[in-house]
């Protein structure tokens, strides 16, 4: 696998573990296993999900937008069957410019989106339920 391929891989993998860890904020402290449907549950738009309020979120049309207590930010839309684990080059790139240390895998926004759009070429990722109204990109492994 070329070395920019698995740079970008690297980053997915991290943009999927940051969500997964938002998610399960949501359940340790709002005891929210399915907040999709944040309305119903009783969330605000907005919000802490830490007893510090060091942890916030917003919610946006079919995603969330979740700020760690370390600065970094990871923002996510809903996909196919509820799935958070999509993608795209803007939520990649928005994720990586709040991390310093992914300067090591792209030292720019250009050289990612280059990276981005050479994994597309190559199917890496796909895009398998636009059909279904999800234009998230996933690896081709998780599918």
């Amino acid at each position: 696998m070329p070395e920019a391929h698995q740079s970008i891989v690297t980053l997915i993998r991290e943009f999927q573990s940051s969500v997964a860890r938002a998610a399960e904020m949501f359940r340790q402290h709002r005891g929210l296993s399915d907040f999709r449907d944040w309305r119903s549950n009783g969330l605000g738009q907005s919000g802490t999900v830490d007893d510090a309020g060091s942890m916030r979120y917003y919610f946006h049309g079919i995603g969330c937008a979740f700020h760690f207590a370390d600065g970094s930010v990871v923002d996510w839309d809903w996909g196919h069957n509820g799935r958070y684990d999509g993608f795209d080059e803007w939520r990649l790139l928005g994720f990586w410019e709040t991390r310093l240390h992914h300067r090591e895998l792209f030292p720019d926004a250009p050289a990612l989106k280059r990276a981005f759009a050479d994994a597309v070429t190559a199917g890496r990722f796909i895009s398998p339920w636009r059909d279904q109204h999800d234009s998230l990109y996933y690896l081709k492994e998780d599918i």
